[in-house]
């Protein structure tokens, strides 16, 4: 799964999205709908999107993940990581924009100060300074 985020994070969203549906179908099947597992692959399909200005279809994924997430009570930056990517597709599509803030708001605060979690902080900061409330 790195090399397809490198993908995604390299620019080649295309690419990326079409092995991601792979990946999904495959985990899905064996491991279900679910799985943890499950909902990395959906954060990556939505930042593929996201990258390919469909923000408005990568929604309903980085939702799924985002549930899955919290159903599966997995460690807090985890959580913030899918809730800063709800965020981010929601005020790319037009969408619900003060609940685009709050879910970023969310991940800023809910990122822990553990080490290797400070490009994340950052990226959030950055994102909420230049996205003011509606």
């Amino acid at each position: 799964m790195a090399g397809l985020g490198q993908l995604t994070a390299g620019g080649a969203h295309e690419d990326a999205l079409k092995l991601f549906a792979r990946a999904l179908a495959s985990q899905e099947q064996v491991l279900g709908p679910d799985h943890a597992s499950v909902a990395h692959t959906l954060l990556g399909r939505g930042d593929a999107l996201i990258g390919l200005g469909r923000a408005a279809e990568a929604v309903p994924e980085l939702e799924r993940a985002l549930a899955i997430r919290e159903a599966a009570q997995v460690q807090p930056e985890e959580l913030a990581e899918a809730r800063f990517a709800v965020a981010r597709a929601l005020w790319d599509a037009n969408g619900d924009r003060t609940r685009a803030r709050a879910l970023a708001e969310q991940a800023a605060t809910t990122y822990p100060t553990a080490p290797g979690t400070e490009d994340a902080r950052a990226s959030v900061g950055k994102w909420l300074a230049s996205h003011p409330a509606p």
